[in-house]
């Protein structure tokens, strides 16, 4: 398995569920632990000017790897997910070469995604 592959993974299993009730921002402690860990692997991947502020925004430049006038590029995205499902306890499936079949679900006998309920699985093949 790829070290990106990896990673993101290891993202998954860190519970950023939002709660709609807190007072503060981020707004769970789990959003926290994804945001500090990115913040210490993209300094590690050698990124510049690497700042989490204390409202869970996190900043960072990675240089131009070319001498040409390029553009600048900005990334945004957000670390938490929907107050409304759990996100504790979360047990990624990787399915190298998907052949187009049931997906069963180790932690739920007898269930399964399928195909025939689901048809956008037909064109993940």
């Amino acid at each position: 398995m790829n070290a990106l592959k990896i990673r993101f993974l290891a993202y998954l299993g860190i519970n950023t569920q939002s709660s709609e009730t807190s007072i503060y921002y981020p707004s769970t402690p789990g959003q926290w632990v994804l945001l500090r860990r990115l913040a210490w692997e993209l300094s590690v991947l050698g990124a510049e000017d690497v700042v989490l502020t204390p409202y869970g925004h996190l900043f960072a430049t990675i240089p131009a790897t070319t001498t040409k006038d390029v553009p600048t590029i900005a990334l945004v995205a957000h670390v938490d997910t929907a107050p409304d499902c759990s996100g504790a306890g979360v047990k990624p499936l990787v399915h190298e070469n998907y052949a187009g079949g049931p997906i069963l679900l180790p932690d739920a006998p007898g269930k399964s995604i399928d195909p025939e309920e689901y048809p956008y699985l037909k064109e993940k093949v």
